[in-house]
């Protein structure tokens, strides 16, 4: 093992150095700097294993030189060393990224050796930790962009159908077959709408009852040129969440409402108000 000693006290030194020399069945090479701006070329070098770091150095003083030597030294283990009226300061150095802190005064031979050996292995399962957290933050990213795909393929083949509709309808004279054609074109657009939503929002899973069924009756609306009278859409609707198993069928349902109300509810009227309620059943 070998160890970077950051220590600007020859005595500290030549003490750590005759405690670890006397501990049977493990070998220590310790590298010495007296100082943080003497021990930065050492933080690349391949052959530190570990760093044991006095905070009191000439250049750099307390908390700050383990945020400092943090901030250089990459991955590398960092056991501090503190005075005995200050073991306080190594229970916060602890909180913000040493592995282990040792006394002065109270080091034996076997104690500096089975911290240091802690602190590499607790480094060594925090490093594996990370690169498992890493894989795993990779792995939902991709799975998210794939779901993100997915909804936005089906939304847009949705709307293909929608344009076939619209082409057809276009060719069309009888107006029974065109309101026919009409209404499952906005039952198509509904189910596209759903999609949109969950791959535009930050959840795939579910969506915003209130701002699907807002989008629903605008497109309504607009499709119905119920926009042109003075019909108003009203929502009393909470904070709702469905997922996609709920919010397609409701949205078909709603499709249907919205649509026999524009078409039926006001043929003799030139202004009004179409209100849609909606609440949760905690016991679902």
């Amino acid at each position: 093992m070998t160890i970077l000693l950051i220590e600007d006290n020859p005595a500290d030194v030549e003490m750590i150095r005759e405690l670890l020399s006397g501990q049977k069945g493990s070998s220590f090479t310790i590298v010495c700097a007296d100082r943080l701006t003497t021990a930065i070329p050492w933080f690349a070098d391949s052959r530190i294993n570990i760093i044991l770091l006095d905070l009191g150095l000439p250049d750099s003083q307390g908390l700050d030189t383990l945020r400092r030597v943090r901030g250089l030294a990459g991955e590398l283990p960092i056991v501090v060393l503190t005075m005995l009226d200050s073991e306080e300061t190594g229970m916060t150095a602890l909180k913000e990224g040493a592995q282990d802190y040792l006394v002065k005064g109270q080091m034996t031979g076997p104690l500096i050796a089975r911290s240091l050996r802690y602190a590499i292995e607790r480094g060594r399962i925090e490093k594996e930790k990370k690169k498992m957290s890493d894989l795993i933050e990779g792995a939902l990213a991709e799975k998210e962009t794939l779901l993100r795909e997915i909804h936005h393929r089906v939304k847009n083949n949705l709307q293909i159908i929608s344009s076939l509709l619209s082409l057809q309808i276009n060719k069309l004279s009888d107006p029974r077959t065109i309101e026919a054609l009409k209404d499952s074109q906005t039952r198509v657009l509904s189910m596209a709408l759903v999609h949109e939503h969950l791959y535009r929002g930050e959840d795939f899973s579910r969506i915003t009852l209130k701002d699907y069924i807002q989008a629903l009756g605008i497109n309504l609306f607009q499709s119905y040129k119920a926009d042109d009278e003075s019909v108003r859409l009203e929502l009393d609707i909470p904070e709702i969440y469905v997922d996609i198993n709920i919010a397609i069928p409701m949205g078909l349902i709603v499709n249907e409402l919205i649509t026999n109300s524009l078409k039926y509810a006001f043929k003799e009227k030139k202004d009004g108000e179409l209100t849609i309620i909606a609440s949760e059943d905690a016991q679902f």
